[in-house]
């Protein structure tokens, strides 16, 4: 084929963005000689972090009343680094050994349970410990209280017995009472008195079992403990 000049209807050049072609005659279709340098380029690009992660995250906490159990807590874990997990306690205070974690270790792949629940302890307070989680580099901290509560309880808890008596009365002051409840149940208690400065032995205290009720009131005449004295305990 001979050569053409510009703007010959049977050659010409067509520009656009990227790409630029030549139409050799009128009845040919457009085609790319090749591509512009410098034109964009979209690469998509996924970039997978292998770690360890516990959800939710955050601190667990148990609680349970002294002589009982702590119900458990369960969390998931996702392991998505190359290997299994494994765990340790630490624990931060002088008590150990009430932690309990099941299972203990885990594969890589698919979401995990794990359980954490405490056993019994007699001394009411607050426990604390931490379960490391491990796997290769990855390592999660997961922070674990637990307080364990008193068995008995009353409410209200605070009472004011007021002794409006005068001297030589012969009936006593009305007394006050509160209820007194368990978590264990019906558990037998025994009580004592403690005085302040003063006369002593003037408040009488009835109830020794849970669930019920205990009363305090006073015996004495105002005549025994003396005009404008008052007494605490």
């Amino acid at each position: 084929m001979g050569e053409t000049t510009a703007g010959s209807p049977f050659s010409q050049v067509a520009g656009s963005i990227g790409h630029w072609y030549v139409l050799r005659h009128r009845h040919c279709r457009r085609r790319p000689v090749r591509e512009l340098s410098g034109s964009p380029k979209t690469i998509a690009v996924t970039y997978n972090v292998r770690d360890l992660r516990v959800t939710p995250s955050g601190t667990v906490n148990l609680a349970a009343a002294e002589g009982l159990a702590a119900a458990p807590v369960e969390v998931s874990v996702q392991n998505s680094t190359a290997g299994t997990w494994t765990s340790s306690i630490i624990y931060q205070d002088a008590t150990s050994g009430w932690l309990n974690l099941t299972p203990t270790s885990g594969p890589v792949g698919s979401e995990q349970t794990l359980r954490l629940s405490a056993n019994a302890l007699t001394t009411p307070g607050t426990y604390n410990a931490s379960v490391r989680l491990s796997s290769g580099r990855s390592t999660t901290i997961i922070p674990v209280t637990y307080t364990v509560m008193p068995n008995l309880s009353v409410a209200p808890v605070s009472l004011t017995l007021t002794l409006a008596a005068v001297t030589d009365q012969t009936a006593p002051p009305s007394g006050a009472s509160t209820t007194v409840s368990a978590a264990r149940g019906t558990t037998a208690f025994t009580t004592s008195v403690s005085y302040g400065a003063g006369a002593s032995g003037w408040l009488t205290v009835s109830g020794s079992s849970t669930p019920g009720t205990l009363y305090l009131f006073t015996t004495v005449r105002r005549s025994r403990i003396g005009c404008g004295r008052s007494l605490s305990s």
